[in-house]
């Protein structure tokens, strides 16, 4: 098989050297660039429509990633193709620094059906809402710190193939007998036994807890079937129009059920990070099948939505965004490594919130002094000397834990209720 030829520096040139002995040959190249300024949703939604219809036109399919300053893409189809829009590609002005990494010949495609889909956790919802794909950060640290790797990461971001039955055929059959195997045990054995050791009131402290719905759905992440429990949720749903008063009584208990199970050596640590992975990705997907939002309120409050720095666990960022997207808001998310990062953030832009989240798994009673120390740094740097603070986590939602412990303006037990508890401390600030 043949390889693609290039150049070496910024200014890299795209110089296939296939055999033009058929037209049919597929080539792919990935390339990783830096945007000139920071690309709102408006811009990112005119990016990604013209290179869908470009891509149309050319036979070309794949994937653009777009993680402030850099952009990464794979594109994938005709040789002829390819070489016409990566020609395009280097003259646009809105990027610079483009350097080439991979380009070779390929026998199928990898992102086949994608004209291109956006993937970036920056855009808000709009025309595009169904065209975008959220990366979970883990792939965007990943590609921050080895973009040469960025080729098998973008991978990991395509399209599963369905087998007949519609079931995930990337999972070998081995994998799936496991895992079922694993469902079953904790199912039967290990989620009863802890609920009777423990007591639903301490395990689960929400009201209206839907304790086995929500015991069952641990054992469905666990066991990695996302699909099993996204269906599960749905039966939850009935008729309501939005998953957000089920953040209180389903989704919450079974990531605290999950931080239980781990605490009583019952799943590994890898286990409980992946379980809360596939309920991040699911609580994405009920935001994305809901098409009831309302239009976004020219009156909400700015807020800054992100986890502690520190945080692994991004849940309850995820599920206060959904509870604010669901209400008509705009909440900016970001990821901040550190405090001078969040620092820099509310240096920036104007914000009337910062909702600090931390983990709605464990309680991380012992993080307090960090978190109070993030809100302090936090408020000395804010643009908005009258900024409120809203802070969420299992340590407040076990009421292990008040706002006027870290200096907060207020503690968010769930994120069913951020949005209205929110509204009524900028009520306070205003009467």
């Amino acid at each position: 098989m043949s390889q693609v030829q290039y150049s070496a520096g910024p200014q890299l040139a795209f110089r296939p050297n296939f055999e033009r002995n058929s037209a049919a040959i597929l080539s792919s190249v990935v390339y990783r660039s830096r945007a000139r300024t920071h690309l709102g949703s408006t811009a990112l939604e005119e990016i990604a429509e013209s290179a869908q219809q470009r891509n149309r036109r050319e036979a070309i399919t794949g994937l653009m990633v777009y993680d402030f300053p850099c952009f990464y893409q794979w594109l994938e189809g005709p040789e002829d193709s390819i070489e016409r829009i990566m020609h395009s590609i280097r003259r646009d002005p809105r990027h610079t620094d483009l350097e080439i990494l991979s380009a070779k010949t390929i026998e199928s495609r990898v992102f086949a059906g994608w004209d291109m889909k956006l993937a970036t956790r920056d855009a808000d919802r709009g025309i595009l809402r169904h065209e975008i794909v959220y990366p979970r950060m883990e792939t965007l640290r990943e590609l921050r710190r080895h973009p040469e790797a960025a080729p098998a990461l973008l991978k990991t971001l395509a399209p599963q193939p369905q087998t007949a039955r519609g079931g995930n055929a990337r999972r070998p059959e081995l994998e799936t007998k496991s895992a079922t195997v694993l469902e079953t045990l904790i199912r039967s054995s290990v989620i009863p036994e802890l609920l009777q050791r423990h007591g639903a009131a301490t395990l689960i402290s929400a009201p209206l807890i839907l304790e086995k719905q929500s015991a069952e759905l641990a054992a469905l992440l666990l066991a990695a079937n996302p699909d099993s429990a996204l269906n599960l949720i749905h039966g939850q749903l009935g008729h309501h129009l939005s998953a957000v008063p089920l953040y209180a009584t389903l989704l919450e208990p079974a990531a605290r059920l999950l931080g239980d199970l781990w605490a009583a050596d019952s799943c590994s640590e890898f286990d409980m990070m992946i379980a809360l992975s596939h309920l991040q990705s699911t609580v994405r997907l009920l935001g994305m099948e809901s098409l009831q939002h309302p239009l976004s309120q020219s009156n909400a409050p700015q807020v800054l939505v992100v986890p502690l720095p520190g945080e692994l666990h991004g849940l309850g960022a995820a599920l206060d965004s959904e509870a604010m997207w669901d209400q008509g808001w705009s909440p900016h998310n970001e990821f901040p490594n550190d405090n001078a990062a969040l620092q820099r953030l509310l240096r920036a832009d104007w914000f009337d919130v910062l909702d600090l989240t931390m983990s709605v798994t464990l309680q991380r009673r012992h993080w307090l002094p960090r978190l109070a120390e993030t809100i302090r740094l936090a408020r000395r740097a804010s643009r908005n000397q009258d900024l409120i603070v809203m802070v969420g986590g299992r340590v407040f939602a076990d009421e292990a834990a008040t706002g006027s412990d870290v200096a907060a303006d207020g503690q968010n037990a769930t994120a069913s209720h951020v949005v209205a508890e929110i509204s009524q401390l900028m009520t306070e600030i205003t009467a």
